[in-house]
């Protein structure tokens, strides 16, 4: 449209210069017929006055048809040429360069120019191409042909966007310039959704939760932040042109060239597939990979959608563990309950045999008191030493049979309203002759007269020989243990202390673990199946209470129980109180005491 528009105003300013030319052809006609009334005068001849007269008439008129021909081209042509340079959609405006090399006002305008300034051609024939636009824009004009972008402002303030184009022709060798003024409004509306939609676009794509990548099966051509991200990059620029193949193990290269094939040559969409990922460090990390054809830059390409799938993996190895696990543990309780099972018989069927010898030994150790075998020595001897093994093999199937129903939940409570320090000191002052016997001083103290709680007064002296028990093992003749009961408002507090050989600190972890003996050469001299501490937390713990110990070697070791002193509940299993018979206890003080007379 531009050549065009140059070319009807090149036609329409060289019409004036056609015009001399007719002009110049009048005035040789005009000499001519001077010439023929020269001659006509001069030889006064008429014959020769008529020819000479006739052949310039003639010639005349030929002349003048040729001009009018000329002349109706001629403005048919102009009428043509300026019909388009009115039906353009863009402004024109015609001007010229002054002697400064300034731009002079404009000498011609056409319609649309006036429309788009809304101003009469009149005024816009007054005006300078400096008066249109802004003062920071005179910079783009040159010597040569120019083409630039700028704003005017039309008559009634609007701002419109305007292309500027200036093109310089000669016109009689003076330089003229063909401004075309394009408004491109509807072209920067068009370029602001653009970018807008771009903008949308490229937030989109930055903001995926997987990475993207496009590549044409041989280099990367785009990818998003993620993408970099994941793979341990600093930028995704650097990501540009690499080929997809050094993110990807080498295993499953062939799978992905049938599948760069699909998309790309046969433009089929690919379902997603786990594949292992390389990071940049060399770590791997499984993604899930699906495909489809794209055209970018205008060549076929393939969009890739990389979903990290590291959580997920995971989680279906955790439930893999977690069934692997569930199994196992149903073995094990399988296995623990034929334990559990085994060992009640077990108990059993020792427990049986053993009260039989043990009564039998009774009956003869009665027998003998009233017999003259009683002065034999040796026979007494031996009976004691048969009587303390029972005791002690009954002592630990005891504990075995008490440890089984614990771990099963078949160990019940019998709670009773009791004061629980009376219940100690009586406890404490029945093993006093046992002990003192053996060289130790046995002390009970209490800070408290009195506290009614609940209890089973049966493992509370079991818990109470126990520790009494073992307390005497490892303490030497000429030592000292003592029993405490405080007060602690919530709780009551029991303190069985001694200032025997001690406990390692290392060893203070293990002391209460069940089958767990602190050092096997402390207890050397002594039996012990490493069950009695372990029972005797069990049955704190049952009372809703805690045992703790402090213990330093060579000073002694210190047990203390936590019992907390509620008040009853539906929920407890209560009985009447009853205190039992002395040969109740004495059996049991022979049974918790049976590894310390050996």
């Amino acid at each position: 449209m531009d050549i065009k528009l140059r070319g009807v105003l090149n036609i329409l300013l060289k019409l004036k210069k056609s015009h001399k030319k007719i002009f110049f052809i009048l005035s040789i006609l005009l000499l001519g017929f001077l010439y023929t009334i020269f001659f006509i005068k001069l030889f006064d001849t008429k014959y020769k006055a008529v020819i000479h007269s006739s052949v310039f008439l003639v010639f005349t008129m030929f002349i003048l048809l040729l001009i009018q021909k000329y002349i109706n081209k001629l403005q048919r042509s102009e009428k043509k040429y300026k019909a388009l340079f009115e039906s353009t959609k863009e402004g024109i405006f015609i001007h010229s360069i002054d002697d400064k090399g300034d731009f002079t006002k404009f000498k011609d305008v056409n319609k649309i120019g006036c429309k788009m300034l809304g101003v009469d051609k009149e005024k816009i024939l007054k005006k300078t191409l400096y008066d249109l636009i802004p003062k920071g824009d005179y910079k783009y004009f040159t010597k040569d042909n120019c083409s630039f972008e700028t704003t005017i402002k039309s008559k009634n303030g609007s701002i419109i966007p305007v292309e500027i184009s200036n093109y310089y022709f000669k016109i009689d060798e003076k330089k003229m310039i063909q401004t075309i003024i394009k408004d491109i409004t509807q072209r920067k509306k068009r370029e602001e959704r653009l970018k807008e939609s771009e903008k949308k676009h490229r937030y989109l794509i930055e903001n995926l939760p997987d990475s993207l990548v496009i590549h044409d099966g041989e280099k990367i051509l785009f990818t998003n932040d993620l993408t970099a991200k994941v793979l341990g990059l600093k930028s995704k620029d650097l990501l540009i042109g690499k080929s997809v193949y050094d993110y990807i193990k080498p295993k499953y290269h062939n799978l992905i060239n049938k599948r760069m094939d699909m998309t790309i040559k046969k433009d089929i969409k690919t379902k997603p597939l786990e594949e292992e990922i390389i990071r940049s460090d060399g770590t791997t990390f499984y993604g899930e990979i699906s495909g489809m054809p794209i055209e970018f830059d205008n060549k076929k390409a393939a969009l890739v959608i990389v979903r990290d799938i590291t959580d997920r993996k995971q989680k279906e190895k955790f439930k893999r563990q977690v069934k692997q696990k569930e199994k196992l543990l149903k073995e094990i309780r399988k296995y623990d309950e034929m334990k559990t099972e085994f060992f009640a018989n077990i108990s059993h069927e020792l427990k049986t045999p053993l009260n039989v010898i043990l009564g039998t030994i009774q009956l003869f150790d009665m027998y003998l008191s009233n017999s003259e075998l009683k002065k034999d020595g040796k026979i007494e001897y031996r009976l004691k030493i048969m009587k303390q093994n029972c005791y002690r093999l009954l002592r630990l199937v005891n504990n075995l049979i008490d440890i089984t129903k614990i771990d099963s939940g078949y160990l019940n409570l019998k709670l009773e309203r009791r004061d629980i320090v009376n219940l100690v000191e009586e406890i404490t002052l029945s093993v006093a002759e046992y002990i003192e016997n053996k060289g130790i001083k046995l002390i009970f103290d209490t800070f408290i007269e009195e506290r009614i709680i609940l209890c089973d007064p049966d493992k509370i002296e079991r818990i109470i020989l126990n520790l009494l028990s073992n307390a005497v093992k490892f303490t030497d003749e000429g030592g000292l243990i003592k029993v405490t009961v405080y007060d602690e408002k919530e709780s009551v507090t029991i303190s069985v202390k001694d200032n025997g050989v001690g406990i390692p600190e290392e060893k203070l972890l293990e002391i209460f673990e069940r089958f767990r003996q602190v050092d096997k050469t402390l207890t050397r001299n002594h039996e012990g199946s490493g069950i009695g501490l372990s029972l005797v937390k069990s049955l704190v713990n049952m009372h809703g209470g805690d045992i703790y110990i402090k213990s330093e070697c060579k000073i002694g070791s210190e047990f203390i129980i936590d019992l907390p002193a509620r008040e009853y509940t539906e929920n407890d299993n209560m009985k009447e109180d009853n205190k039992g018979g002395s040969n109740s206890l004495i059996e049991r003080i022979n049974i918790e005491f049976s590894d310390i007379y050996a």
